[in-house]
């Protein structure tokens, strides 16, 4: 089902549009960003797919010769936000979309602890787990996996963090 966007462009929506259509401003990694992550599986669909069926329903128009204020605040916050927590794109098995430790791998796993406000990447070992860092799952941020773990939906698991 393709996205419902809002009638206006924001900041993400003009970089990402201005990624596409290959306007590479000089001041700005997105468009590195977008040719590396374009790929990236979510519930099924690349990034790529997904941004397709959303631009297709924008009926905004973009000078893509001038980036807006909001395009340019939104650069800024970002790239301020992702180098100061080192974060990168994630994807989990089960399709959610996040952000994650820059040293996260493949064999790491999203956990939700109880007490612990957000989710975090745990390392398997051989008995016992490493916390690789504190990380963004789009739909866990504001307790839902308790929701879910409260319908039997998820278990409670006692594992050692060194």
């Amino acid at each position: 089902m393709p996205l419902k966007p809002d009638i206006s462009i924001g900041g993400f929506d003009e970089l990402l549009l201005r990624a596409i259509n290959d306007s590479k401003d000089p001041n700005y990694d997105f468009f590195e960003w977008w040719t590396m992550n374009k790929s990236v599986v979510i519930q099924g669909r690349s990034l790529e797919e997904w941004q397709l069926d959303w631009t297709s329903s924008l009926n905004s128009p973009i000078d893509l010769n001038a980036m807006s204020p909001d395009a340019h605040l939104y650069a800024i916050h970002a790239c301020e936000k992702i180098y100061r927590y080192q974060l990168r794109l994630m994807t989990t098995r089960e399709g959610a979309l996040g952000m994650g430790p820059h040293t996260a791998s493949l064999e790491d796993q999203v956990w939700i602890l109880f007490g612990c406000r957000v989710p975090v990447v745990l390392r398997p070992l051989e008995n016992w787990y490493k916390l690789v860092g504190e990380c963004y799952i789009d739909g866990y941020m504001n307790g839902e996996a308790i929701d879910e773990y409260k319908n039997g939906l998820r278990k409670k698991t006692q594992v050692t963090i060194k």
